[in-house]
C-alpha cells in the first residue's frame, strides 16, 4: 500500500482500526461473519534473554493471505517469528500463541507451521529433488509416491529449479547451487510441505533476500498462488508517482487502479483440498487436477527489509516492528475504502505524515522509525506505548501437548522407523557421493597396520622383546585410533546447524538421528578400520595363535572395534555438548590424553599408591575411567597370562646370562596390577589343570564394558540433544 490521507476524520479511523484489530488478536471476521482460517494470532507475547528484553508484549492476528512483516534491523522481525514458529527454547516466552483460534504448544506449533530461516542449512550431497521429497516423506507420510513427484514437479516449476533437480545442492567442498538456487531450494522445501497438507501458515524470515528481480517475482507469484489471492499487478514507479500527484489523500492510488481486487481488506477462504488418500480415490488424476487447479488457502507471514511497490501490491496485511522489540501495528494494508490503513494508523494530524518521508507507505514506515526527529520518535514511543500489554506465563512455551507422545513431530514407533529409513538412504548416499573421509581414513589405517606389522613383526616371549614389545604395540594403537576419533567432532559441527533446522521442522527427532548417525559412522568409520587393522597386523606381529588362538584373535577384534566405537562415541558428546569447536577440540585432546594416561600402561596401579595424612590412599580406580584400560587388559591377558616369560639379566662384569623364567600371569597381577581373581573369563580353564591355577584368558567384561560404555555414550549423547542443547538460532 502507499501512504495515508489526512483529514478531519483519520483519528477516528485510528482508534476504531486499534480496538478493532490491533488490540484483538482473536478470530478477524469476513464477509458472511465467517472466521478466517487459517490464522495465528498471539497475545501479550513477550521474550526475554537473561536481562535483556528482545520482544515487548505484542498482541495482533495474521488471517489467510500474505502478510508482510516490516521494520529495520534489529527491529526483533526474526525473534517474533521464532517465537510464533515454536523455535525459541532459550531464554523466557511469555503470552499466549493460538493457531486457528486454538491454544498451540511450542511442539505443536513447530510441527504444524511451515517456518524458513535466514539461513540456507541443506544437505550439500542432496540433489534438489531429494531434499523435496525428504521432508515430504518425514512431514506428509500420508502422501503417495505418486502424488509426491507431481508435487514436487509443480513446486519446483513455481520457483523456477525444474532444470536443477538433480543437480547437488553443494558446499564450500562440492560443487552445487549458487547463493540465490539455494535460497529458493529453501523456499521450495516448505512450498511443498504446505500444499501437500492443503494449506496451512507459513513463516518465512526474509525469503527474498539474494535472490534477483526475475527469482523474487517467481517466489512471490507462488506465495500469492499458495493464498488463494489473484497474482500481483505490475507497477511502473513514474505511473506509481504520477497516480500520487493526482491524489495526494491517499497514497497507494496506484496500486489500487492497477489492482482493484486488493482495494478492500477481506479474508477469502476456500475450503481445504482433499487428497486421494483422504478421499479413497485411487490414482493421480484428481491430485494433479488440485496442484494445477484453483489454489489452496493458506496464510503467509514474510520479514523483507526492502519492499517494492509491487510487493506492497499483493500484501493484505502488514505488521510493523521498531527496535527494541516494539510492534507498532498488526492489520490490513487498506481500509474498507480503499484508503490505507498504514497511513491512518501512523499520521497523527499534526506533525507526523507518512506522505512527507516516502510515496510509499512502506518505505515512509521505515523511515519514519529511522528519523531521529523529536517528533517522528514521540509519535513512534506513542504508538509503541499504547500497544503493549501484558498476559499471565502461559501457552507459549508451557504447555506441553503431544511432548511426551511425539518425539520432536517423530509419532510412534512407524515414524521413528520412517525416520531412520530415510536418514539412512541419506548418509549412503553420502558415503557414496562424497567418499573422501572414508576412503582416506581406510587407506591411511592399512599404511599405518602395515607399518606396525613391520616394526612389531614376530614378538616372542621374552620380556624386552615380548612384553615391552606388546605394550608398546598396544600404546601406538591405543593412540591412533583415539586421536583419528576426533574426526567425529568435525562431522558435527557440520551437521549441527541442519540437525536443528530439520529436527525444528519436524523432519526426526534426537533417538532417530543418533541411532542413524551411530550406525553409519560406527561402521565404516569405526568398525571397519577396526577390522582392517586387526586382519593386516595380528598375525605378522606373532599375536597368540597357538592352542585357544582364533578364540583370542576373535577377542583381540572384538575389543578394538568396542574400543574405537567408545572412542568416537565419548567424542560426539563432546562435540554435542560445547557450544564452540575450539573449545570442544581443547576438551577432547584433554580427554584423549586422559584416556592413554590411565590405561595401565603409563602409569600402572603401583604408582597409584600414596599416603595422605599418614593414611595409605588407593587411586587404581582412576584406571577404571579410561576405556582402553579394559582393551589393554584384554590383550595382554590373553597373550601372556598362560605363558613364560623369560628375563635375561645381563651385568656388564658377569658372564652369567642365563635366562630367568617367569610366569606371566605374576608380571600382570604384580607389575600390571591387572585383574587375576575370579571371573567368568573368556576360554574357560576347567578344574584350574593349566597354568597352576590361574587364569589362561581375560574375563568377559573387559568386553562387556566397553560395550556397556558405547551404549551409554549413545544414550548420554540423546539426552543431551534432548535436553541441554538448544538450537543457537
Amino acid at each position: 500500500g502507499g501512504g495515508g490521507g489526512g483529514g478531519g476524520g483519520e483519528a477516528g479511523v485510528e482508534n476504531s482500526l486499534s480496538s478493532q484489530v490491533l488490540l484483538s488478536p482473536g478470530a478477524v471476521s469476513v464477509p458472511g461473519g465467517a472466521a478466517a482460517d487459517p490464522e495465528i494470532s498471539w497475545r501479550g507475547l513477550s521474550y526475554h534473554m537473561r536481562q535483556s528484553t528482545l520482544l515487548r508484549p505484542s498482541s495482533g492476528t495474521v488471517g489467510a493471505g500474505l502478510w508482510c512483516l516490516l521494520g529495520p534491523s534489529g527491529a526483533g522481525k526474526s525473534t517474533l517469528l521464532g517465537a510464533l514458529s515454536g523455535r525459541k527454547s532459550h531464554g523466557r516466552l511469555v503470552g499466549e500463541v493460538n493457531v486457528n483460534m486454538r491454544q498451540a504448544s511450542r511442539h505443536t506449533r513447530r510441527r504444524t507451521l511451515g517456518y524458513v530461516t535466514q539461513d540456507d542449512v541443506l544437505p550439500p550431497t542432496s540433489t534438489v529433488e531429494e531434499q523435496l521429497r525428504f521432508h515430504l516423506a518425514l512431514r506428509t507420510p500420508e502422501l503417495a509416491r505418486e502424488d509426491a513427484h507431481l508435487l514436487v514437479e509443480k513446486v519446483l516449476a513455481d520457483v523456477d529449479l525444474r532444470k536443477k533437480a538433480r543437480d547437488f545442492i553443494g558446499d564450500g567442498y562440492l560443487r552445487g547451487l549458487s547463493g540465490g538456487e539455494k535460497r529458493r531450494v529453501s523456499i521450495a522445501v516448505e512450498l511443498v510441505v504446505l500444499r501437500a497438507r492443503g494449506g496451512g501458515i507459513l513463516l518465512m524470515d526474509e525469503p527474498l533476500t539474494g535472490l534477483d528481480s526475475a527469482s523474487a517475482r517467481r517466489v512471490l507469484d507462488s506465495l500469492v498462488a499458495l493464498t488463494g489471492a489473484p497474482p500481483p499487478s505490475r507497477v511502473n514507479g513514474p505511473a506509481h508517482a504520477a497516480a500520487h500527484a493526482a491524489n495526494p489523500g491517499s497514497l497507494g492510488v496506484a496500486e489500487a487502479a492497477v489492482d482493484p481486487e486488493v482495494r478492500s481488506f477481506q479474508f477469502t477462504v476456500a475450503p481445504l483440498p482433499v487428497g486421494p488418500a483422504q478421499a479413497g480415490v485411487s490414482g493421480t488424476a484428481q491430485w494433479a487436477r488440485r496442484v494445477a487447479g484453483p489454489p489452496q488457502s493458506s496464510s503467509v507471514l514474510l520479514s523483507v527489509h526492502q519492499p517494492t511497490v509491487r510487493f506492497m501490491s499483493a500484501v493484505c496485511g502488514v505488521v510493523v516492528m521498531a527496535p527494541g522489540g516494539r510492534q507498532l501495528y498488526c492489520g490490513p494494508r487498506r481500509l474498507p475504502n480503499g484508503h490505507c490503513a498504514l497511513s491512518a494508523h501512523f499520521d497523527d494530524g499534526l506533525h507526523v505524515r507518512l506522505r512527507d518521508f516516502s510515496p510509499s507507505a512502506a518505505e515512509a514506515i521505515l523511515e519514519l522509525i529511522e528519523d531521529e526527529s523529536e517528533a517522528a520518535q514521540a509519535r513512534v514511543l506513542q504508538i509503541a506505548s499504547s500497544l503493549e500489554g501484558t498476559a499471565g506465563e502461559c501457552g507459549a512455551n508451557g504447555s506441553k501437548d503431544g511432548d511426551g507422545v511425539c518425539e520432536d513431530g517423530v509419532c510412534g514407533e512407524e515414524g521413528v522407523l520412517r525416520a531412520l529409513r530415510s536418514l539412512a538412504l541419506r548418509n549412503a548416499r553420502l558415503m557414496a557421493r562424497h567418499p573422501l573421509l572414508m576412503t582416506t581414513s581406510i587407506i591411511s589405517t592399512v599404511v599405518v597396520s602395515t607399518l606396525c606389522a613391520w616394526a612389531f613383526n614376530q614378538m616372542d616371549l621374552t620380556f624386552n622383546n615380548g612384553v615391552l614389545q606388546r605394550l608398546g604395540l598396544l600404546v601406538f594403537l591405543g593412540a591412533y585410533f583415539q586421536f583419528t576419533a576426533l574426526i567425529s567432532l568435525g562431522m558435527w559441527r557440520e551437521e549441527r546447524i541442519l540437525y536443528f533446522q530439520e529436527r525444528g521442522a519436524g523432519c526426526y527427532g534426537p533417538f532417530s538421528y543418533i541411532v542413524s548417525r551411530a550406525f553409519f559412522d560406527g561402521l565404516t568409520m569405526r568398525v571397519l578400520p577396526a577390522l582392517i587393522c586387526s586382519a593386516i597386523i595380528y598375525v605378522p606381529t606373532g599375536l597368540a595363535h597357538g592352542q585357544h588362538g582364533a578364540t583370542k584373535a576373535y577377542a583381540f577384534t572384538a575389543g578394538l572395534c568396542l574400543a574405537n566405537l567408545v572412542s568416537s562415541a565419548m567424542i560426539n558428546c563432546i562435540g554435542i555438548l560445547c557450544p564452540s569447536t575450539a573449545l570442544a577440540t581443547l576438551i577432547s585432546v584433554l580427554y584423549a590424553l586422559f584416556t592413554l594416561l590411565f590405561w595401565g600402561i603409563l602409569v600402572n596401579g603401583n604408582a597409584l599408591q600414596a599416603t595422605l595424612f599418614g593414611v595409605d590412599v588407593s587411586f587404581e580406580w582412576l584406571n577404571s575411567l579410561s576405556y582402553l584400560y579394559y582393551f589393554c587388559e584384554l590383550v595382554l591377558t590373553n597373550e601372556i597370562s598362560d605363558q613364560e616369560i623369560t628375563i635375561k639379566r645381563m651385568w656388564a662384569d658377569s658372564k652369567d646370562q642365563k635366562p630367568i623364567p617367569y610366569q606371566g600371569w605374576k608380571i600382570l597381577e604384580k607389575n600390571l596390577k591387572y585383574f587375576n581373581g575370579t571371573c567368568s573369563r573368556i576360554i574357560d580353564n576347567p578344574g584350574g589343570v593349566e597354568n597352576m591355577g590361574h587364569a589362561i584368558s581375560a574375563c568377559w567384561f573387559d568386553l562387556y564394558v566397553p560395550a556397556y560404555w558405547f551404549l551409554g555414550a549413545l544414550l548420554l549423547s540423546y539426552l543431551l540433544l534432548r535436553f541441554c542443547v538448544r538450537d543457537p538460532h
